[in-house]
């Protein structure tokens, strides 16, 4: 089995990419399976027990690869805590070696967002208003707050040095760095270049620029507004 495990962080567009490379229909279905609530959904909905990892992969293999045996799967830095904190990883570091070893050959795949001002003022915004996605209405307005957004680029550090904390105690390294700002023009290229990683040739990318609709970005005047406001302040 290829598998490919895309890094990132929140709001680096890891859900458009995840979603083009869904649409191809031969490079997995990558979703947070490791993100507790997911999780817990889908062991319910298998009837697995909570705490048996190798069952739970085999229902990943069976349910969510594409037909060609390629399984695909979104990774934050904080997955790794959570799956120690529930037993289902043991280690104290390494844990992506760890949790690679139960899905045959892994490719890296690095996501993450140069601009990380705008990137902390997306997940303000997104934490405020609970809307995570293009075209969902929100639930409440969101207000500016220059703490809280600085807090958070402080974390956004925090998790890209976990994440280099956890490859170098792996050994496992991204095979293909990608940042948000670059994803939007080259859509069809980015998804060729997962490919290759697992040895797919001529995939169909038609649907990404089929689905040009869904690339809608959730930076907006306000983020512009703020941007300033953060900036000059």
């Amino acid at each position: 089995m290829e598998s490919v495990f895309i890094c990132t962080l929140p709001r680096t567009g890891s859900s458009l990419l995840a979603a083009d490379m869904r649409s191809t229909g031969a490079l997995g279905n990558p979703r947070e399976y490791f993100n507790t609530p997911r999780r817990k959904s889908l062991l319910a909905e298998w009837g697995l027990p909570p705490d048996d990892m190798e069952a739970y992969v085999e229902a990943l293999r069976t349910n969510t690869t594409t037909p060609n045996g390629v399984f695909a799967v979104k990774l934050m830095a904080t997955h790794f805590g959570l799956l120690k904190r529930d037993g289902l990883l043991e280690g104290d570091s390494g844990l992506m070696k760890e949790l690679a070893g139960h899905f045959g050959s892994v490719h890296v795949v690095q996501l993450n967002r140069r601009d990380k001002l705008r990137q902390a003022i997306s997940l303000s915004k997104a934490r405020q208003t609970g809307s995570w996605g293009a075209g969902k209405e929100p639930e409440k307005e969101a207000v500016y707050d220059r703490e809280a957004i600085a807090d958070i680029i402080v974390q956004i550090s925090k998790w890209e040095s976990q994440w280099n904390r956890e490859f170098e105690a792996s050994g496992i390294y991204p095979e293909l760095e990608l940042d948000y700002e670059d994803l939007p023009d080259n859509r069809e290229n980015t998804v060729q270049e997962v490919a290759n990683l697992v040895g797919v040739a001529d995939v169909d990318t038609s649907a990404t620029e089929a689905d040009q609709a869904k690339l809608v970005r959730q930076s907006d005047e306000m983020t512009e507004l703020w941007v300033d406001r953060f900036i000059n302040e």
